[in-house]
């Protein structure tokens, strides 16, 4: 039958709904239909600056309702914590993000910066872009960077080989086809075993938290850099999925993960 999703705050019983809608958690799709027998997937997301969170505990109800007459109105309950985010490196924490976005402590010439944002789980999916900053929904015409998408069969990723005049790609483990799950300590660059191949994260479908290797053409200098995004999934078909914080070397020099 039909259905449709809201996220609501109250602290009354699961089987009702009666708090206010709450602004930091949001269902996509959020209404819909099915046939009777068959199911659908529903991702949940969570933001807490959308609803202006502070770190703290906060719960709220995900209230299904549907022409079901047995039972009109499911309540599932959630519970979120907020946390402090990281300190940053140049302020006495363990964070790898620099303060002011260059690594200039090493003498080099690294550009880093947060992402922090979850990825769409469509045919589209989202994209980002090294030398820009630039986070968003795959746009036909524009070239970026990385463009990880799902057309429902998992986690699969598009490095625009095929508009680059560089060889562009993301680095592949020992096995030299699957996309790598990188570490602190791994380095990127030109002895790297790159591939520009659109194929499914077979490394990251089990839910993991590590980082991506990447090489690029950067648009301003017209060379090869080498980069890096933190990427969590998780199992099986890797959503929900979220880029955390990203870095490259802009001078084409390799770059190792802090």
């Amino acid at each position: 039958g039909n259905w449709l999703i809201r996220a609501t705050g109250t602290s009354g019983a699961p089987t009702t709904c009666t708090g206010a809608v709450v602004g930091w958690m949001s269902a996509s799709p959020a209404s819909g239909t099915v046939n009777s027998g068959a199911d659908t997937d529903v991702t949940i997301t969570v933001d807490p600056s959308a609803g202006g969170l502070v770190p703290g505990s906060y719960s709220a109800e995900l209230c299904i309702t549907s022409n079901d007459p047995t039972q009109p109105l499911v309540a599932i309950p959630v519970s979120v914590t907020v946390t402090e985010p990281p300190v940053p490196f140049c302020n006495g924490g363990a964070d790898e993000v620099f303060c002011d976005g260059f690594e200039s402590a090493a003498g080099g010439d690294i550009v880093s910066g947060t992402i922090n944002q979850p990825l769409v789980q469509d045919g589209d999916g989202n994209t980002f872009d090294f030398v820009t900053g630039q986070f968003g929904v795959y746009d036909a015409g524009r070239v970026d960077d990385i463009n990880i998408y799902d057309f429902g069969s998992g986690m699969y990723v598009y490095w625009y080989g095929d508009m680059a005049a560089l060889a562009v790609g993301g680095v592949v483990d020992s096995g030299g086809t699957e996309f790598a799950v990188l570490h602190s300590g791994d380095t990127i660059g030109p002895g790297s075993t790159i591939s520009a191949a659109s194929l499914a994260m077979t490394n990251w479908l089990g839910g993991t938290d590590g980082y991506i290797g990447i090489a690029f053409e950067n648009e301003d200098t017209g060379q090869l850099n080498y980069g890096y995004i933190r990427m969590t999934t998780t199992a099986s078909s890797g959503y929900p999925a979220q880029w955390l914080e990203y870095a490259y070397d802009r001078t084409g020099a390799a770059i190792t993960i802090p």
